[in-house]
């Protein structure tokens, strides 16, 4: 080979490495029968980290782990010295797919509540979370994401997001609230046409390149970095999206990348 042509042939493996995704064996996830689902949640006392919630795994490819919250990652499926709070429990297993369950720790004897959520549109701020508060000494007062005290259970104007409630009693007693606000952007009537005309392509990630998006499972787990990338334009490798797609993609995203 000439010296023109290895200079030609370094500059398309450079340029297709650049715009690949990490070359691994796919697994396709929604087929698979993984689940996880609470064995026992042990109350706190009102002020004290003594709660605890343990759950359990089946089916998938086992080892399991264990993820807290997004947190780290860890074998055994009991966590511990836990205050009152809303906790999202994720089990992983050896192929890398992922359930969730969602659970509660509450007081003992004071302050309890739940939470119902409006949903707000891509790019607007129509949202709105109300508390219903129960038990623990009156009156409440409740604060979003660490903002001011307000004795109103309702906020208002809110954009799509994840927001974080504390919810007090005159006693003090306390819990914190864990809800998201979702844009309500739809993978199937979406998403899904923007990806299959973009990227699900013969000359890219249908087949000839991994990951394969013709597959969800391999949309759903490479979410975070599709949207990254059509954020800086360098997805798709061949055309470009529109300003409006670009959005509908890091809302879905945002809204936790649903098969919906």
């Amino acid at each position: 080979m000439n010296r023109k042509l290895s200079i030609v042939a370094l500059v398309l493996l450079w340029s297709c490495s650049y715009n690949s995704f990490e070359d691994k064996e796919q697994v396709d996830c929604s087929i698979s029968d993984l689940t996880i689902s609470l064995v026992e949640v042990v109350e706190t006392d009102c002020g004290l980290n003594n709660g605890s919630i343990v759950v359990t795994a089946n089916g998938g490819s086992s080892p399991y782990s264990f993820i807290l919250n997004d947190g780290a990652l860890q074998s055994t499926a009991e966590f511990g010295e836990l205050g009152a709070a809303e906790y999202s429990i994720k089990v992983v297993d050896s192929n890398g797919c992922q359930n969730e369950i969602k659970l509660s720790v509450q007081n003992k004897d004071g302050v309890n509540a739940s939470i119902s959520i409006l949903d707000s549109d891509c790019g607007q701020n129509i949202g709105s979370i109300s508390i219903e508060a129960n038990s623990g000494l009156e009156p409440y007062s409740y604060q979003l994401n660490g903002g001011p005290s307000q004795s109103s259970n309702i906020f208002t104007d809110l954009g799509p997001g994840l927001y974080t409630i504390k919810v007090s009693d005159a006693d003090g007693c306390n819990l914190t609230l864990e809800d998201r606000v979702s844009s309500g952007v739809s993978f199937s009537t979406s998403i899904s046409n923007i990806i299959s005309q973009n990227c699900a392509v013969s000359s890219c990630h249908a087949g000839s390149q991994s990951p394969d998006f013709r597959q969800f499972s391999n949309i759903q787990s490479n979410a975070s970095r599709i949207k990254i990338r059509t954020q800086n334009k360098t997805m798709p490798k061949n055309g470009s999206l529109s300003q409006e797609e670009i959005d509908l993609i890091a809302c879905w995203v945002d809204d936790g990348a649903l098969n919906n």
